[in-house]
């Protein structure tokens, strides 16, 4: 067994073991909590408001958003929490990316916004209004409700990540529109 090899293997033990650790604390500590029950509600009170409110002729390119964002999301919770920037102390499932619902609840304001404003300059301000929310009112509130933890990250470093995934996504979402619209005419 070469040296990669045994990196490897033993990189997977850890990983073994760090799994069960995981387990371990999420289904001894964390499973019903009341972190675990606020985030599950939020979870589902955010889906119930958009049910009521997603435009249903344009359901697909806002649901695109929302994937884009939840795949953003996902990628960034996941090298944060390996570069130990951040941690969830409760997290929503001992497998996987470590706080699943606040990641499938941050698509929601965008898909929102996306649907509310279709041109570029109220898209704009309405994503900054949305990183403002997210970056120093729910990011605060997750801190002091133990459900988010921050090492070396800061606040202020979110609000720019948020912008920016806001104008990302809708840049793609707009151009896979203009795709749809121009082959449907075709």
């Amino acid at each position: 067994m070469d040296a990669l090899d045994r990196i490897y293997r033993q990189s997977q033990e850890l990983q073994r073991q760090l799994t069960d650790a995981r387990e371990t604390y999420f289904f001894n500590e964390v499973v019903h909590s009341y972190q675990w029950w606020l985030m599950l509600a939020a979870l589902v009170a955010s889906y119930t408001l958009l049910w009521f409110l997603i435009d249903r002729a344009r359901v697909v390119p806002i649901l695109l958003v929302g994937w884009f964002v939840f795949a953003v999301a996902t990628a960034a919770d996941g090298i944060g929490g390996d570069l130990l920037l951040w941690d969830y102390p409760r997290m929503g499932l001992p497998w996987g990316e470590r706080l699943l619902q606040a990641d499938l609840i941050i698509p929601v304001g965008y898909m929102l916004i996306y649907q509310w404003y279709r041109e570029w300059k109220p898209f704009f301000v309405a994503c900054i209004a949305l990183a403002v929310l997210y970056a120093f009112v729910l990011e605060p509130f997750a801190i002091a409700a133990g459900v988010y933890e921050t090492y070396v990250w800061r606040h202020v470093y979110s609000f720019p990540i948020y912008v920016s995934i806001g104008l990302f996504v809708k840049w793609m979402a707009d151009a896979a529109e203009r795709v749809q619209t121009r082959n449907s005419a075709a």
